[in-house]
């Protein structure tokens, strides 16, 4: 689903980033950090560059209210919702994220609960614009939930097992690439 030359772009900025700025690194510079920093030093580009090759999909960036959110007074700002369009208009708004500068209780708690709602509210407001939506596909839809805190992601899905019951699965966590690895993954991509 990703395109190599996508990963081979983020893994080369992550080991630009790691061979000549490696400070940006360090936990006396991070203390410093606001969690737009993360955002715009770290992880914009990669999610960015992530979904490049995606023509259908837009990522709406900083504290933005998404329709179906508004329309039932959630007043939820995301850092980051992606909206998925056919032909120039949007389909349906999909994936949500939150950014945070540390793992809080209150930012890991407060900002995936966010999240799970507003994706509850899209996951509904899609299934209105498709009314002939069968049962056994319903089952198979997934709306990602994207959970950043400081260098750490943390990615869930919430899906729609049965009418009325909403589940959100732990998918995977990573963390920004920076280490010997993206090294090694860079030297094994030239090779080939």
């Amino acid at each position: 689903f990703i395109k190599h030359s996508n990963v081979t772009r983020i893994y080369k900025l992550s080991l630009s980033m790691c061979r000549c700025t490696a400070w940006i690194f360090n936990k006396g510079a991070h203390s410093n950090y606001s969690e737009e920093h993360y955002k715009l030093k770290f992880w914009a580009y990669i999610i960015e560059t992530f979904f490049a090759h995606k023509q259908n999909m837009v990522l709406q960036w900083g504290d933005t209210m998404t329709n179906p959110c508004k329309s039932k007074s959630l007043k939820f700002k995301l850092d980051l919702h992606i909206v998925v369009l056919n032909d120039d208009e949007m389909v349906v708004d999909g994936m949500t994220a939150e950014v945070a500068k540390t793992a809080t209780k209150h930012k890991l708690y407060g900002d995936k609960l966010k999240s799970i709602l507003a994706s509850k509210r899209h996951i509904n407001n899609f299934l209105k614009t498709v009314p002939y939506i069968t049962a056994e596909d319903i089952k198979k839809l997934k709306f990602p939930i994207m959970q950043i805190m400081g260098m750490h992601v943390h990615v869930y899905v919430l899906r729609l097992p049965c009418r009325g019951i909403y589940v959100v699965d732990n998918e995977f966590s990573f963390s920004f690439p920076c280490n010997m690895s993206v090294e090694k993954y860079f030297d094994l991509t030239q090779k080939n």
